[in-house]
């Protein structure tokens, strides 16, 4: 049995139950639209909230890197105890 033969029989039972399900449907609620929303708004301040701390603690720590780096580099060369 092919696919056109599938739909192009009498009495398909795949109809029927669609029809059943039409007749259950319901109207959303009048703030269904306000509730997704601020659903969506507080995704999106989480995220926000979560980038920022993120890169806060990537900037300060790309900070003292910074400055571990620049004392590192002043440091006096050839530091033996005779040096002075």
């Amino acid at each position: 049995m092919s696919g056109d033969d599938r739909h192009s029989e009498e009495g398909d039972p795949a109809g029927e139950p669609i029809a059943e399900l039409a007749l259950l449907r319901e109207q959303p609620r009048s703030d269904f639209g306000r509730r997704i929303r601020n659903s969506i708004q507080r995704r999106i301040a989480a995220a926000d909230c979560l980038d920022f701390s993120l890169m806060a603690l990537f900037e300060t720590f790309l900070g003292y890197l910074t400055a571990l780096l620049q004392a590192v580099d002043r440091r006096p060369s050839g530091g033996g105890k005779g040096d002075r």
